[in-house]
């Protein structure tokens, strides 16, 4: 009798390798070349870093290779001025072939996980099944076997016992027998190792595999998500070096002076610009503001939305009105750095918009209105007289003048509110300065002579 040989499972001889990762996570190498700031809404544009004369430059410097004249009128979309993007093209460069190696180690990370995901299907679902049944019909074999062997051994025992065996058969059947017990045995053993060990620590190692691909797979694609932001800034630096009027405007460069007057960031091609300077604005004729200085001691008198008559030094005839829009709250010299007077700068938007013919830098004059009333009875300041505070009018008379007191309300620079004592339409000597006698106030009342 031969018994039954023992099965090959697979589960046994298969190894998990150890998940070996694409490629180390270094730190991200940090680009020297820092960004130029794109045009703002406002402003022509900015640029990078210095901007004197032989002036060392930094990083996130960069020079003016081409800006539009100074004066000259652009329209929306117009290029205005090139910064020079020679730095940044050549980061740009070392920066896409980064770009492409992040990209392929996310695809053969990916690559990794889809071929270890199918290895575990196939052990999950193939290779311990298949090793489950054949293992399975394995003891049910080694039970027959065993049941055969048995039978024969006590067979042959009776044989034995009646001289029909010889010694050397009866002991052939009995090994044959304890043979087949002890392969039945090891047939369940085998079974327990396969269900409780072998099989669970494969598919756990399998598993700990996905996980570990899984996990490099993230750090892959946060590593390429870094590259391909790193990449799309140097892009927006090289196209910041273009820089493109935002709107219509006339090109004004935006030099800056000192409290003495000298100019310290001068505009112009060659010079070193930095990071967040102003290098143009744009103002437009039809949209402008008037910048003025209002001593502090003035400064209680201005706030916003409060309304004001401007008047041009190049344009004398051609008075504007506008509203303020804005007020400093750090105030700063008025005279030089030696003055100890402090001056804020209140910001008027002109109503209108302005005209053709203004341009920035113009000399301006603005009057603050405090308070405004019309349709009011008015006379002009030059025709009230002023006695112990209380002012006066003379009005003509037949024989000559006589004086009248009166009440005002609001007083301008030019004209004043009548309230009480004048009615429209009444006369007024223009300059009573000069007329004599002059009104006398007398227990509170008024003593008017007239000539």
């Amino acid at each position: 009798m031969t018994l039954n040989p023992k099965p090959t499972l697979r589960s046994f001889t298969y190894n998990v390798a150890a998940y070996k990762a694409v490629r180390p996570i270094a730190k991200a190498v940090q680009t020297q070349a820092k960004a130029a700031a794109p045009a703002s809404q406002q402003r022509g544009g900015r640029g990078g870093g210095g901007g004197g004369n032989n002036q060392q430059e930094k990083a996130g410097s960069t020079r003016i290779v081409w800006i539009a004249p100074e004066g000259s009128w652009v329209n929306a979309g117009d290029v205005v001025c090139k910064l020079d993007a020679s730095a940044f093209e050549d980061a740009l460069q070392a920066q896409q072939i980064r770009y492409i190696q992040a990209k392929s180690y996310v695809d053969q990370a990916e690559s990794m996980l889809r071929v270890n995901q199918l290895l575990h299907d196939e052990y999950e679902q193939g290779l311990y099944p298949q090793d489950v049944m054949v293992i399975q019909a394995y003891i049910k074999s080694s039970k027959i076997a065993t049941e055969n062997a048995k039978q024969t051994f006590e067979w042959s025992h009776d044989m034995f016992k009646k001289k029909l065996r010889s010694p050397e058969q009866f002991s052939s059947d009995r090994w044959v027998y304890d043979q087949a017990v002890l392969l039945e045995r090891e047939a369940k053993l085998m079974a327990d190792r396969l269900v409780n060990f072998t099989g669970p620590k494969l598919k756990t190692s399998l598993k700990a595999k996905i996980e570990a691909n899984r996990t490099d797979l993230f750090a892959q694609q946060a590593a390429f998500e870094i590259e391909s932001d790193r990449l799309r800034r140097l892009q927006k630096m090289v196209e910041n070096c273009t820089i493109k009027a935002p709107r219509d405007g006339l090109v004004v460069y935006a030099t800056k002076a000192n409290g003495w007057g000298r100019v310290e960031d001068q505009i112009q091609e060659g010079v070193t610009v930095r990071q967040g300077q102003e290098i143009i604005n744009l103002p437009d004729p039809s949209h402008m503001r008037v910048r003025t200085r209002v001593n502090e001691t003035k400064i209680d008198y201005i706030y916003a939305d409060q309304r004001a008559r401007i008047r041009i030094d190049a344009f004398p005839d051609q008075i504007l009105y506008g509203t303020v829009a804005e007020i400093t709250g750090i105030p700063a010299p008025s005279n030089g750095p030696i003055s100890d007077v402090k001056v804020y700068y209140a910001m008027v938007n002109i109503d209108s918009g302005g005209f053709k013919e203004l341009r920035p830098g113009l000399s301006a004059e603005v009057e603050f209105f405090r308070d405004f009333r019309s349709g009011v009875t008015r006379i002009p300041n030059g025709a009230i007289r002023w006695v112990d505070r209380k002012p006066f009018v003379a009005t003509p008379t037949l024989n000559g003048f006589g004086w009248q007191s009166i009440e005002l309300g609001l007083i301008g620079p030019q004209f004043a509110e009548v309230t009480e004592g004048l009615k429209p339409g009444d006369r007024v000597i223009a300059n009573p300065a000069d007329l004599s006698p002059a009104p006398r106030i007398v227990h509170n009342k008024t003593v008017a002579r007239a000539n």
